[in-house]
């Protein structure tokens, strides 16, 4: 039988290429925009249902655009935020 495998075979062994080419250092996730020019690819939609999540799961209130802005940057600003809004507030 014909394995569609051992079509990808290199004759150093390995059996996907992918795994034989050296690792890629890549850009954290967590630090990609979320938003415009080579970001994750979110629009307006997802920023509102983001902004709406923060305040009813954690109490964030994002007060105005310019602090949407600057908090909803990357996974990690909005983690920031959260760090922040959850260390002043009394538990």
């Amino acid at each position: 039988m014909n394995n569609p495998a051992n079509s990808k075979r290199k004759s150093n062994g390995c059996w996907w290429r992918i795994s034989c080419s050296k690792p890629v250092r890549r850009k954290s996730r967590t630090t990609w925009p979320l938003f415009g020019p080579g970001s994750l690819g979110l629009d307006s939609v997802d920023a509102l249902q983001i902004v709406v999540a923060l305040d009813k799961n954690y109490g964030l209130k994002i007060p105005n655009p310019e602090a949407a802005k600057t908090i909803l940057q990357s996974v990690n600003t909005i983690e920031a935020a959260l760090e922040e809004h959850l260390s002043v507030k009394p538990r």
